[in-house]
């Protein structure tokens, strides 16, 4: 058990029935970051999602949470609203199908994400 934990949102966007995914260096993820003082979930995510992919997102619901170590994800099933992608963090993104979400190499929690909506999508 961990006394202190980090606050860290993440968006599964759907555009046109694509899964948008982000990778850093190696690992792929949703994007998203740590929650700021002040903040709800929901103002977090779209404000990280704006100043990582310079997009705007509708968030449509909460979708699940994991841990992982130090680390307390919320995760929101958004879909994409308007912008041209920027690359400010990240050094790919890709809009896969739901079913091939389990081909890419995710950070940890992120990879739990991945199965659930592998899943979620099967059902």
């Amino acid at each position: 058990m961990y006394l202190f934990h980090v606050i860290v949102t993440a968006a599964v966007i759907f555009k046109g029935g694509k899964i948008l995914i982000a990778r850093r260096n190696k690992k792929w993820e949703f994007p998203g970051g740590k929650l700021e003082e002040n903040e709800s979930l929901e103002e977090c995510i779209e404000r990280e999602i704006k100043e990582e992919l310079e997009i705007e997102i509708d968030v449509v619901k909460k979708f699940c949470v994991e841990r992982e170590a130090d680390i307390e994800l919320h995760v929101f099933i958004a879909r994409y609203k308007k912008g041209e992608i920027k690359l400010n963090f990240h050094n790919e993104i890709r809009w896969i199908d739901a079913k091939d979400i389990l081909n890419y190499d995710f950070l940890d929690a992120d990879k739990k994400v991945a199965k659930k909506i592998y899943d979620a999508m099967k059902s």
